[in-house]
């Protein structure tokens, strides 16, 4: 794999957006045929170019002559900003970090993730398997403040039985254990590529069915559905699902009838469950937020971790690890602070407007904010002023004694 950080700048200054290009680089294929998702016998097929670039909008549209690369190919946060390995060797999502030489198609196991905004620096993570360094040993606690997190992935799937459908499907799910949601397979009828929408609110969807602004989208992207009878699997940004809080989702194909379901016997009804989570029966529905069908059986595959903390994950002190050769750096005088940059993103759907916005945030640990990205009707200058003051805002929105002008 190839990471590029492209610009519109000097050749590519009619770039519309900037990003990291990431591309798979086989030097024996046979650059003259390139297939995508969906062709005769691909990936194994050997049908690839030598050096491809992987579109994080999964069209292939390089491949299938349809352009010469667009906005959507390039990777960064508030578009697509992660790339990571099949769920199942050669059964895509796609595009990933596979590999497909001499038409043996395997895992790597390389994720690239939490890539960041577009500019001239550009950060991201990269996990490759077994290049991990234990860090120092340090000093030993008599035992740990909690469990280490279970990472080992798990899944629950509900039922491919389909026989009815709709764009759409909603429902509940009521968490056991505090778990981290990562990956959904769907149940869709196209083997052709869709868009596929997920929305998520906490609480139950019941009461929001057309209620567009109590969701948050947390994923638009394009996929090649496998058909009928088999999951088709979408990458989620990590979401945290808290023990024994409800949680609503709001799955769908951006038109028609695409989404796959089964007919139920009744809203909110468990009919499927594992030991670490409860899924509970929905609706079908119209894209977006249109007309509701009732008792319906979302099918598919939802994947996750099970964490041991409520915080989901906060850092404690764990027991000693096994002595490494890497010597014990000589003690500080105080705890080493390290910094590192990372951003959350609500929605950018709107829908209505006013001069502006008040909100609280809730920080689970110590951070300090940096700066703001807005959503802005106006095109041009604009003066921006922002306001802070400590807890909630409730019963303050007309006090402007409690707040300061940072």
């Amino acid at each position: 794999l190839l990471i590029e950080n492209r610009q519109p700048l000097e050749y590519d200054v009619n770039m519309k957006q900037g990003g990291l290009c990431i591309w798979h680089v086989d030097e024996k294929a046979d650059d003259r045929n390139a297939g995508f998702p969906g062709e005769q016998g691909w990936p194994s097929n050997g049908n690839h170019y030598r050096v491809a670039l992987l579109q994080a909008d999964g069209n292939y549209n390089l491949e299938k002559g349809e352009n010469r690369g667009d906005e959507y190919d390039v990777f960064h946060s508030g578009g697509k900003n992660s790339l990571g390995p099949s769920r199942s060797a050669g059964f895509g999502p796609y595009p990933n970090t596979d590999a497909y030489q001499d038409g043996q198609v395997r895992s790597t196991g390389i994720s690239i993730y939490d890539i960041r905004q577009s500019g001239d620096r550009m950060y991201f993570t990269v996990e490759i398997p077994g290049t991990s360094t234990p860090p120092p040993t340090s000093p030993p606690v008599p035992k740990p403040t909690q469990a280490p997190p279970d990472r080992k992935p798990r899944e629950i799937r509900t039922t491919f039985v389909g026989g009815n459908g709709a764009a759409g499907s909603m429902f509940d799910v009521l968490p056991r254990d505090n778990i981290i949601l990562f990956g959904m397979g769907i149940h869709t009828s196209a083997i052709e590529t869709a868009t596929v929408e997920v929305w998520t609110k906490s609480g139950s969807f019941q009461g929001f069915e057309t209620n567009s602004r109590a969701w948050t989208r947390v994923l638009s992207t394009t996929i090649q559905g496998l058909g009928r009878g088999k999951p088709t699997f979408l990458e989620l940004d990590p979401l945290r699902l808290p023990a024994m809080q409800t949680r609503a989702f709001y799955v769908t194909t951006t038109g028609g009838s695409g989404l796959r379901y089964t007919n139920g016997r009744g809203v909110g009804r468990v009919y499927a469950s594992s030991s670490e989570i409860d899924v509970l029966e929905g609706v079908g529905k119209r894209y977006p937020f249109g007309s509701t069908f009732r008792n319906r059986q979302w099918n598919g595959v939802l994947q996750y971790y099970v964490v041991s903390d409520p915080m989901m994950e906060q850092d404690t002190d764990a027991p000693t690890p096994s002595p490494t050769h890497v010597p014990t750096p000589p003690p500080t005088a105080a705890p080493v602070q390290t910094n590192s940059f990372h951003s959350v993103e609500t929605t950018f759907v709107g829908g209505t407007e006013q001069a502006g916005n008040m909100f609280d945030i809730l920080a689970l640990e110590d951070i300090a904010v940096t700066n703001f990205d807005i959503h802005c009707s106006v095109e041009g200058p604009v003066t921006v002023e922002i306001y802070t003051k400590s807890e909630s805002h409730v019963n303050f929105e007309n006090d402007c004694s409690k707040w300061t002008l940072i």
